[in-house]
């Protein structure tokens, strides 16, 4: 929120001003598909195992990992993007709005229902970055207060997902951070 990224400093290393930025060896990468692929395969014996087996699993993530930024991505966070602007800038949410970006958000549930479908995760039985990039995105459904229930493949494996232990550390704090965070937003939606 202290908007870092924009500062020169940040800038001559990621000229996008983007996050998150990786700086390994002599490389320096941004975009967060980029660098978890990029990790993968710098760190095989560690991270290997979560950039797919083969040229077909690889091939699937890849697949995912677009869809997420060209669809999934957008659809989770437009309704959040609504509410937010209509915060800090203290004007109302165009409600019309707000019904075309829930119906778009069930929409890509439902499309992440059937890419699923009665597998653990999405390209078979092994927790993939692609598992590990739309589940931080999936987290958004704790704004909303959506059930997960219509989508019982996607409510499986996000429950799925939270009984691994880093991931589910990582959420608790995630949690607890949007909690702490709630007073602020509550006295900038007063003022």
């Amino acid at each position: 929120m202290k908007q870092e990224q924009r500062q020169p400093e940040y800038k001559a290393i990621n000229p996008f001003g983007t996050v998150p930025t990786l700086v390994h060896n002599k490389l320096t990468l941004c975009e967060s598909n980029a660098i978890l692929y990029y990790l993968c395969e710098a760190f095989p014996a560690e991270l290997g195992k979560y950039g797919g087996a083969n040229l077909e699993e690889k091939a699937l993530i890849q697949q995912h990992l677009s869809w997420y930024q060209g669809t999934y991505r957008p659809s989770l966070i437009r309704i959040l993007r609504l509410q937010f602007v209509g915060m800090l800038t203290k004007t109302p949410v165009n409600e019309a709005e707000l019904t075309e970006g829930g119906k778009k958000m069930q929409e890509t549930l439902g499309l992440l229902d059937g890419l699923l479908g009665e597998k653990p995760y999405l390209v078979g039985n092994n927790l993939t970055i692609a598992d590990l990039l739309i589940f931080e995105e999936t987290t958004n459904i704790e704004f909303y207060k959506l059930d997960l229930a219509p989508w019982k493949n996607v409510k499986a494996w996000y429950d799925r997902m939270l009984t691994n232990e880093v991931i589910g550390a990582i959420h608790n704090q995630f949690l607890e951070t949007a909690k702490a965070l709630e007073p602020m937003f509550k006295q900038k939606e007063g003022n």
